[in-house]
């Protein structure tokens, strides 16, 4: 229909103006046709909501994997095809990011990605373009071009779980080779300067490179000099149009009524990243041109497969990608033995087999810290983690993706749930050689243990954890042992010392938890050697013996403990100390009053056995009676040795019968265990009183 507002184009040629009045002529005189072809249009505001779920759905493979789509043309939110878009979205679980609306450019991506949702890069890219454009010889009208419509038409984005940077440009035509190879110098400016100079980046690209030439010397720039390759390749068309005064191209007759075609549409990455298959949609060489019914956009959707360079290190039960070019790395890779520094990231694939962010797990469980060294070959990571470490040097990267028995297992570990296949963000920062430990170096590695041996602890894990505590309590005593030249000053040997007694007494612990108590109390025994004056060995010391029956040996140790204690600055530790110091010495003086107790009673059945005895019922003990009585999880048992404890099952009490000729159990055989049951009280007693009471 004829528009009767002032217009610009109509302004630069009138014949425009006739030509729309005799288009609306010709329409009135075929209604039927006119009101089909509108109909069917897809600039009809009717159509844009089935338009939009078209196009989007058709970004989607038929497999649903997580997608990225860059787009160049992005309809404002305020705006019918924009509501449309958003509509669509919202039902193919799809977001946008689109830092500055007014740009239209834009990247799409699937709500349940594994990485979380994107945020856009806070970039100069003016800047970037005038370092791009500064080595070549272009007309001014190309660097306005580029300064002006290409700048303001370039986002960048990373996801938080992945290094990758991902650039969406829509780029003022470059008319020459060397507009093109100034382009692709900015394409590869935007990706340096976003991921840190070697990271990887995906460009996903409306270059607008008209002519095969020119987009050779656009790929051939980026793939010399930023080890970028690009997709499809410039023989293959992605748009075609046919020119008219529709167009709004009746100013310049020779672009009218020519239909033309170009290889503007471009996914470039850094090598490795892109699986080298790709697709075009619709095939150009098969439509009469663009927009058309099937795809209502005069640009194809080009599409690949962003592999990440996987490489299979166990079959396909461990793969990786190296995140950084290693080429410039300085170093090695770490061997067996080795003492490495790494962060590792971490998350778990759920049940339903679709990942979830990476933001979604706690902090402290989605990352390990780069402060604490770990062993190489030392079963300190999972195995997934340990074969990838030793493909990295230092200041390297990669992802990592593990089955669950190469991650954690049927046990879970480390915030990862049981059983699920994991994947890994891992950084190397550092690798030091066994023959080339320093004593800082070993006193790290024998605290990593230790905390590796806490793990295992936590997680019910003893035998694992017996192994970590011996072997940093072992690098740290050796260490004591090559004396002062080795380990240098008086700072250094206190925090060997700690560090040996800290696993020493943990293995304590464990002991106990395995319920070898001697061999607990042999650990505290080797801790006080090493420091006679730690309070968490003179604690565990006391509650082994407690529980033991030592009790002049509890005593002395608690007393030890008070006094130490009483020296330390205050703090939580102190506190917590002084707590348990009390709840011991409280423990200590009930068990000796049940003890007590149970002797009394000991005592009276014994001689009310014994008046039993007198009548000459025939009834005697026999040479093997014994009696057993339990407190606590004590057992007392009397008998030659006098009355002694032990931690068996009580022994069967054996009465045997007698005629009146061995009726020997007599007052005297009586009184004599009954003083030897009395002995081992006032041995006690005193016992208690040289330990000193609590």
């Amino acid at each position: 229909m004829l528009s009767l507002l002032p217009s610009s184009t109509y302004t630069s040629d009138s014949n425009l103006f006739l030509f729309d009045l005799i288009c609306n002529s010709a329409a009135s005189l075929s209604p039927a046709s006119y009101s089909s072809i509108t109909q069917a249009s897809s600039f009809n505001p009717a159509n844009f909501d089935a338009q939009a779920l078209s196009m989007l759905s058709r970004c989607i493979p038929p497999t649903n994997p997580p997608v990225i789509v860059g787009v160049q043309e992005w309809p404002l939110p305020t705006e019918a095809k924009g509501m449309a878009f958003a509509a669509a979205m919202a039902e193919l679980q799809l977001n946008v990011l689109c830092p500055k609306p007014s740009s239209r450019v834009a990247l799409v991506y699937s709500q349940d990605g594994p990485f979380g949702k994107p945020e856009a890069l806070q970039l100069n890219f003016r800047e970037i373009m005038e370092a791009a454009l500064a080595p070549h010889e272009l007309d001014e009208k190309s660097r306005v071009g580029f300064l002006k419509t290409t700048v303001a038409k370039s986002m960048a984005a990373k996801f938080p779980g992945d290094p990758t940077v991902y650039v969406v440009m829509h780029a003022k035509e470059p008319k020459t080779a060397a507009a093109a190879t100034a382009l692709a110098d900015y394409v590869g400016g935007i990706c340096a300067a976003a991921a840190g100079g070697g990271g990887p980046a995906v460009a996903l690209l409306d270059t607008n490179l008209a002519t095969h030439d020119a987009c050779t010397a656009f790929s051939e720039r980026l793939g010399n000099k930023y080890g970028m390759e690009s997709f499809p390749p410039p023989t293959v068309d992605t748009t075609v149009k046919q020119r008219s005064v529709l167009h709004g191209q009746c100013y310049d007759k020779k672009k009218c009524l020519k239909v033309v075609k170009g290889p503007k549409d471009k996914i470039a990455a850094t090598k490795g990243l892109l699986s080298g298959e790709y697709s075009v949609f619709p095939k150009i060489e098969e439509t009469e041109g663009l927009p058309s019914h099937e795809w209502a956009s005069d640009h194809a959707l080009v599409s690949t497969t962003l592999t990440y360079g996987w490489e299979e290190i166990m079959d396909k039960n461990v793969q990786m990608r190296r995140l950084s070019n290693e080429s410039g790395a300085e170093g090695r890779a770490p061997e067996v033995g080795d003492l490495v520094n790494l962060t590792v990231l971490q998350v778990a694939a759920p049940a339903n087999g679709k990942w979830r962010p990476l933001t979604e797990l706690p902090a402290g469980a989605q990352q390990h810290s780069e402060d604490r060294p770990y062993t190489v070959g030392d079963q300190e990571l999972c195995p997934a983690l340990e074969l990838c470490a030793r493909f990295l040097k230092p200041g390297t990267s990669c992802l990592c993706f593990s089955e669950a028995r190469f991650a954690y297992g049927s046990s879970g570990g480390k915030g990862l749930p049981r059983g699920r296949d994991a994947l890994f963000m891992v950084a190397l920062h550092r690798v030091r050689g066994r023959d080339d430990l320093t004593v800082k170096d070993l006193v790290e590695k024998a605290e990593a243990k230790k905390g590796v041996g806490n793990e295992e602890f936590g997680r019910k894990e003893y035998k694992k954890a017996i192994r970590c505590y011996a072997v940093a309590a072992e690098i740290c005593v050796e260490t004591l042992k090559e004396g002062a030249e080795r380990w240098g000053t008086p700072a250094m040997e206190k925090r060997l010392v700690k560090a040996a007694v800290d696993c020493t007494n943990n293995l304590s612990k464990v002991h106990v938890k395995l319920g070898d108590r001697t061999k607990a109390k042999d650990c505290i025994v080797e801790a006080l050697k090493l420091d006679p004056r730690s309070v968490p060995s003179l604690i565990i010391a006391a509650s082994i013996t407690i529980d033991t029956g030592e009790w002049v040996e509890a005593a002395e140790a608690l007393k030890g403990a008070v006094e130490e204690c009483e020296k330390l600055e205050g703090g939580g530790s102190k506190q917590r100390y002084r707590d348990e110091i009390k709840r011991l010495g409280d423990l200590l003086r009930r068990k000796k009053a049940e003890y007590k107790k149970a002797g009394k009673e000991l005592g009276k059945k014994m001689m009310g056995g014994a008046e039993k005895q007198k009548g000459g019922s025939g009834a005697g003990f026999s040479s093997s009676s014994q009696w057993a009585g339990k407190r606590e999880g004590m057992v007392y048992k009397t008998g030659a040795s006098g009355v002694g404890y032990y931690r068996d099952e009580p022994p069967e009490v054996t009465w045997a019968g007698g005629g009146a000729g061995r009726g020997w159990m007599n007052w005297a055989a009586v009184l004599a265990i009954a003083g030897l049951m009395f002995a081992g009280f006032l041995g006690m007693k005193r016992r208690a009183l040289e330990g000193g009471e609590l």
